[in-house]
């Protein structure tokens, strides 16, 4: 309804305004033209009479001054002299005064024939010789004009005249605007005592006295105003008098009513108790006996994971997974069960304390990672950049809500994608309102299925035929342990694209201080097929305060990169990665984002990530140690550095090393191509390398001819493996290889493998303990033997040296017999298992790359001897014994 504007002005000052305005403006227009016309005209009359006087005195004046009488002339200037004609002059034709009469005003005249003074005006007329000046003059006579005739005339009575008349017309305005207020107040008066009465009247009616009405008037407008309110009170008397008959039916009848109602509330109030003592019986019921049913069935998990851990048999641990995944399905439902019993009797607690918000967000989310990827949907989780990094509040019910929440959108969905956004909104002070929305490309909900969307044991598809499980516990659950962190749930979103629901928790910020932010070295470049997902990596790094590149086009970012550069992408699926994996350049660090790591288990070449990514494993992938120094850290019970380095392009084989290494209790890095293996053996010395020989790009054998070509790993012991090995493969081995064993691999052959050549690399080139006990305990024989030992190794090296040269089998034969029974009265350990593993070759090429490590053993040796004294390495023994005299000999 348009509202009305309230005037500023009240009716009776309305009615005086437009009683006086006009007259006045009338009045004033009408005496403002009158006094000008008025002034016009005198003025006019002024100039006329001054005018017609100078004319007649140059009339008069004309023969007189021709004929020089002077005396007639100042007569007739003075008799022309009266109240109004001031002065009169004769002017000469230049305007000089000749004769004056009277009170003259000399006045300067220009073109104008009159001049108006303050209190006077002056006029001027020529006085021409001739009568007609028409005539031409005579020849050889002066000029037709001869003077000229001032007059200066008085305009003062003029003057009062006209401020008389404007006095007068004041007097007349005034008159009649008190004219006027008399009559419009008169009005006033009249229509104020209408209007007071027509309010007494009205008030009356307020009051329920209906019988009061306005009396008649003699105004004909007021009598068809009373009429009209005197019909009105008339027509509501006599509805308030039907009405107040019906209210005394009404009385009686909710009397009755009410009687009724009050005996039906005692019959509801006792229901009522006896209902809800009813379903607090049941909940404490449901709440013990899912306490006794969960605490056997943990159990039954606890010994089927022990069980999973030794069990080998196939079959066996099928059914033991088979066991494992039921128990946990009934595990959850009787949990949300005991969660809900809980609720209702009243004994469910929280409890609040600081905690790292973010981690349990993507924590929740990551237990779905694989399912989702199974399904082939993209689950995301987006969290503001400005999100708190700890608050306080109670961490393991908001992970049971988002849990319950993204389980629904997981398993309500087969294709898109599910989305976790996260964000606050400041609330008072240190509280702020998080507001978590789980967003789905699902099924979608009915319109009429959101009543019954949040209750309890209801399920949105009930029939038999229902293709999702479900015990329609969780939104329940969800809804009530939000009330009670004073929160709330909501859906925002239904229909046939999907369902939103957000949940909305106050809580507290926590005191403590978000970790500094890492400043990253390098460049760094990413990339990500899905818009969701790749925003969401912008907000984490935006939050990290990592500076990167985006591209949009994998094409665009491999063109960019560089080798000193951190590149991430990410893929929708294995397939995608594997599509583009040849075109992926090489680079400091290279983190992929998968769904699922199924097939990327064994791999090390690249920082495998599996999508929800969190921030922890993507802090640690871009701040940690290169790829070539994490490729595969080794287990705390094993200690030390890896020994065993394993280099395969096939997953599978990777895979199959890498659990054969790990039964051994092997530390050892993996690899899936030579460049990977390259790099790392420029950093660390593995004295076992094992080597697929048929690789993309760096081949086995090119591989090791780069790894020989470090110091660090040249006398690395290589094995070379492949799917075909024929009799003779020793002998057709490359050079660089010490080995060649066939696919695959068996755990008896690497157990011997690793035996022989990580035993012999923990050997030390002199064993002095051993010198000793050969030599029998004598020292000084001992160390004189090791002397004479290590004082021929330069010789017998010359001699293996001509000996490989000439490819002489037999001469490196013998001199390994002759060495060999060398070795046996001093303590050189490495260098006895080195000969030891020449005498074992079969063939010339594997006898020729044994000899190798003879001569290696040798110079390693003789390195040792150059850098010790003996003497004094046996001085310090408290068994040291004198030598015998040469008659004891």
């Amino acid at each position: 309804m348009p509202v009305i504007p309230t005037p500023k002005l009240g009716l009776r000052q309305q009615i005086m305004v437009l009683a006086i305005l006009p007259f006045l403006l009338v009045v004033s227009a009408t005496g403002l033209f009158m006094l000008y016309s008025y002034h016009v005209e005198t003025h006019a009359l002024d100039e006329q009479h001054v005018k017609r006087t100078a004319r007649l005195i140059a009339n008069s004046a004309r023969t007189a001054l021709l004929d020089g009488r002077i005396a007639s002339l100042q007569s007739l200037l003075d008799t022309s002299l009266d109240r109004e004609i001031l002065g009169v002059a004769i002017l000469a034709p230049d305007l000089k005064p000749r004769i004056t009469s009277g009170d003259f005003k000399p006045t300067v005249f220009n073109s104008d024939s009159i001049v108006w003074e303050k209190s006077h005006v002056s006029a001027r007329w020529p006085i021409y010789r001739y009568t007609n000046t028409a005539v031409p003059a005579e020849r050889g006579t002066t000029d037709a004009l001869i003077g000229w005739v001032a007059v200066t005339a008085a305009h003062t009575k003029i003057l009062k005249t006209r401020y008389l008349t404007i006095a007068w017309g004041v007097l007349w305005a005034m008159l009649s605007i008190l004219l006027t207020i008399y009559l419009g107040g008169r009005i006033n008066r009249i229509l104020l005592s209408r209007i007071l009465q027509l309010r007494d009247i009205l008030s009356t009616l307020d009051n329920h006295q209906w019988n009061t009405r306005l009396p008649d008037s003699k105004f004909p407008d007021w009598t068809l105003l009373s009429e009209t309110i005197n019909s009105l009170a008339q027509r509501t008397q006599q509805s308030f008098r039907k009405l107040q008959n019906e209210v005394e039916h009404s009385h009686r009848d909710l009397q009755r009513t009410l009687e009724h109602l009050e005996i039906s509330n005692m019959e509801l109030e006792l229901a009522r108790v006896e209902a809800l003592s009813a379903s607090q019986s049941k909940s404490e019921f449901l709440a013990n006996t899912s306490h006794e049913v969960r605490t056997p069935l943990s159990g039954i998990l606890g010994f089927c994971n022990v069980l999973l851990e030794n069990e080998r048999n196939p079959r066996r641990r099928e059914y033991l997974e088979s066991i494992r995944t039921s128990a946990e399905h009934l595990l959850g439902v009787l949990n949300d069960i005991l969660d809900l019993s809980k609720i209702e009797a009243g004994k469910f607690t929280l409890r609040t304390k600081p905690f790292a918000l973010l981690p349990v967000i993507e924590d929740s989310a990551r237990l779905f990672a694989q399912q989702a990827a199974d399904k082939h949907i993209a689950l995301v989780v987006d969290a503001a950049p400005d999100l708190p990094c700890s608050v306080i509040g109670d961490p393991a019910r908001l992970k049971q809500m988002l849990t319950n929440l993204i389980s629904n959108a997981v398993k309500f969905t087969d294709r898109g994608e599910v989305v976790i956004s996260v964000h606050t909104e400041p609330l008072d002070g240190d509280t702020v309102e998080l507001r978590m929305i789980v967003r789905d490309t699902g099924i979608g909900i009915r319109p009429s299925q959101k009543q019954q969307l949040f209750e309890a044991f209801q399920q949105l598809d009930g029939s038999d035929t229902r293709e999702h499980g479900g015990t329609g516990l969780g939104l329940a659950i969800v809804k009530r342990i939000a009330e009670l962190m004073n929160g709330h749930i909501e859906l925002l979103e239904s229909g046939h694209n999907g369902s939103a629901f957000e949940l909305r928790l106050p809580v507290t910020r926590s005191d403590e201080q978000s970790p500094p932010a890492n400043k990253l070295q390098r460049r760094m470049l990413i990339w990500e097929d899905n818009p969701r997902v790749k925003l969401a990596l912008q907000h984490r790094f935006e939050a990290l305060q990592i500076t990167f590149i985006a591209y949009d086009d994998l094409n665009e970012l491999i063109a960019a990169s560089s080798r000193d550069d951190i590149l991430l992408l990410g893929f929708s699926s294995y397939a995608d990665f594997a599509a583009h994996e040849r075109n992926i350049p090489r680079a400091h660090i290279r983190v992929i984002l998968l769904p699922s790591l199924t097939q990327v288990l064994s791999r090390e070449d690249y920082l495998f990530l599996q999508k929800p990514i969190t921030q922890q494993s993507l802090t640690d992938a871009l701040f940690g140690s290169p790829p070539e120094q994490r490729l595969r850290a080794p287990d705390a019970n094993q200690g030390g550095p890896a020994q065993i380095l394993a280099v395969d392009d096939n997953a599978s084989n990777r895979l199959l090393i890498n659990a054969l290494l790990d039964e051994l209790k092997l530390p050892a890095r993996i690899c899936a191509n030579g460049h990977d293996a390259v790099a790392l053996c420029e950093q660390q010395h593995f004295p076992l390398i094992i080597l697929d020989l048929q690789m993309p790009e760096l081949g086995g054998a090119q591989t090791a001819e780069k790894i020989r070509e470090n110091a660090l790993n040249a006398h690395s012991y290589v094995v070379a493996l492949t799917a075909h090995l024929t009799d003779d493969h020793n002998d057709c081995a490359p050079d660089v290889f010490d080995e060649m064993l066939e696919k695959p691999l068996t755990l008896e052959r690497l157990s011997a493998l690793a035996k022989r050549c990580l035993s012999h690399a923990s050997l030390k080139p002199v064993a002095l303990g051993e010198s000793i006990q050969r030599a029998g305990g004598r020292h000084w024989l001992a160390l004189e033997m090791l002397e004479r030992f290590l004082g021929e190794l330069s010789a017998t090296k010359r001699r293996w040296q001509e000996a490989l040269q000439n490819q002489g089998l037999t001469a490196l034969r013998h001199e390994a017999h002759q060495l060999s029974g060398a070795c046996r009265y001093v303590g050189v350990p490495a260098l006895e298992n080195t000969l030891e593993r020449f005498n074992a070759s079969s063939n010339v090429g594997q006898a020729m790359r044994e000899g190798e490590h003879v001569v290696r053993e040798i110079e390693r040796l003789l390195d040792w001897s150059d850098n010790v004294e003996l003497p004094l390495l046996f001085e310090d023994s408290e068994n040291l014994m004198p030598r015998p005299t040469p008659s004891e000999e």
